[in-house]
């Protein structure tokens, strides 16, 4: 396990949030992982994003601009204190 690595579990698929070096960088990776049919363990697919950890404060705050974007739209519902934010995407039409 890496310095900072997370799963997250959304519906049925799998993401893995975490932070790697490659080639002499360090990266933040996220990836959607699957569970091998040999062995049962947790690999990686080709979806995914590695960017330059470099750019975390970045797109930290541009994910929190768009969290405060849907929230303001009503796509996005915080409920109490430890409850998973309730998501709306009737909200927003599916061809913008």
């Amino acid at each position: 396990m890496s310095p900072a690595d997370s799963t997250i579990l959304i519906g049925k698929q799998i993401l893995k949030v975490k932070l790697a070096a490659h080639r002499g960088r360090v990266i933040f990776d996220l990836r959607y992982m699957y569970h091998s049919a040999d062995d049962g363990q947790l690999k990686p697919t080709r979806r995914g994003v590695t960017i330059n950890a470099e750019a975390i404060h970045e797109i930290i705050t541009a994910l929190k601009a768009l969290e405060n974007e849907m929230v303001h739209d009503g796509a996005l519902e915080f409920g109490r204190d430890g409850e998973m934010p309730k998501f709306h995407p009737h909200v927003y039409p599916t061809d913008f």
